[in-house]
């Protein structure tokens, strides 16, 4: 699959973000362009109390919309994982990528947690979600299928499932929408892109969008 979605590609990433216990309406960014973050940065970031950290790395596909790429850090019994390692040693290995490609940065952040890069995006996802990107917290995403049910789904389908309790996750001024495959195979990880198009101020979902992205995932 990293192959398949890197030929969609047609860009080195745009910027990283990180988020600690899953609150993306606090993340942390850090653009591409600015080059290598300072390792002080890095280690001022992961001080403090909290759960668990998530990382993403955004990337703009060759229709020109926004994807991304995250990953947590398992979580064990006992003393929280060297956090602060795996940022500065995903950082060090993207950075000194000659090909930033999809599938080199995705290697670099395995190797950062010394995980077998096969084990990512491979197989069916546990389920597919649909959130307003850097809302998963006050706005909530709602999960569109799950590993089990049939592998179709229609814009018919969404509109069921979306209109009595999710209707911004139809459309919403606050952020672009995004269909979210998710990975429980090594680290917790997941996919995700842009299906949605500005009207006015308004995000407004593109159904068949999010269809061809299921269909494109779940086929056999």
């Amino acid at each position: 699959m990293i192959e398949d979605i890197e030929k969609t590609i047609g860009s080195p990433p745009l910027f990283f973000q990180a988020a600690k216990d899953g609150i993306w309406e606090e993340a942390r960014t850090w653009s591409y362009g600015d080059g290598l973050p300072p390792d002080t940065l890095l280690r001022d970031y992961v001080r403090g109390e909290y759960q668990d950290l998530a990382f993403e790395v955004f990337f703009r596909d060759l229709q020109g919309r926004t994807m991304y790429f995250g990953i947590r850090p398992l979580q064990k019994k006992g003393p929280r994982p060297d956090d602060h390692a795996f940022m500065r040693n995903a950082f060090k290995g993207i950075f000194t990528l000659p090909e930033p490609g999809f599938g080199a940065v995705v290697d670099a952040i395995a190797r950062a947690l010394s995980m077998d890069t096969g084990l990512l995006l491979h197989g069916e996802p546990e389920c597919v979600d649909i959130g307003v990107v850097n809302f998963w917290k006050s706005v909530g995403p709602c999960t569109v299928w799950k590993k089990g049910l049939r592998k179709t789904i229609t814009e018919k389908d969404l509109f069921r499932i979306l209109s009595p309790t999710h209707k911004a996750l139809l459309k919403n001024p606050m952020n672009h929408l995004a269909v979210e495959f998710r990975y429980r195979t090594g680290h917790p990880h997941w996919i995700a892109f842009d299906v949605s198009e500005k009207k006015g101020r308004e995000h407004v979902l593109i159904p068949s969008l999010v269809v061809q992205k299921i269909a494109w995932f779940l086929k056999p």
